[in-house]
């Protein structure tokens, strides 16, 4: 709800205006005046002057404004970008096997995964003799190229660096 009140405020600054602000968010009039009169109460100070034409950011409006800057378009930007790929994707793959089946085979397939965001995980072993197996590489990654992956199996593997 904070959230949505510092918004109202950021928008009626820029605006000047109540009435034009609850329009370019999508909320009524009264709406919009309920989350100054919130923000209002929560920090003990009137943020604007009402006028006929409009309102007028008082000092404590000016130095709120000045503080959150372009911070809460970035904060509110992040969310959206987190909500839009959470509808999409949520979750982490887990997948375990021979270390070159998944380097040469598997890896290559997950590309438009990581593309969109998706996390996956890779334990990959190695057979030694004819059913010893060794666990070799325990690694998490998000959009690294498919080179990376093996390099980095590689390492964990034989302790080589890429």
């Amino acid at each position: 709800m904070m959230l949505q009140r510092l918004h109202t405020f950021i928008e009626v600054y820029r605006q000047r205006s109540i009435s034009a602000a609850a329009r370019s968010l999508g909320i009524t009039q009264p709406a919009a005046s309920q989350h100054l009169a919130g923000l209002e109460a929560t920090i003990g100070r009137q943020l604007f002057e009402r006028t006929a034409t409009g309102v007028l950011p008082t000092v404590a409006a000016e130095e709120l404004a000045a503080q959150l800057g372009d911070s809460l378009d970035i904060a509110e930007a992040a969310l959206a970008a987190v909500r839009a790929r959470s509808e999409e994707l949520a979750g982490a793959i887990q997948i375990a096997g021979h270390l070159d089946f998944l380097a040469e085979v598997v890896g290559p397939l997950f590309r438009p995964l990581l593309d969109r965001g998706m996390r996956i995980r890779l334990h990959g072993a190695i057979a030694h003799g004819s059913r010893k197996w060794s666990s070799t590489a325990n690694a998490t990654w998000a959009l690294p190229p498919i080179q990376s992956m093996i390099d980095a199996c590689a390492a964990s593997t034989f302790g080589m660096s890429p």
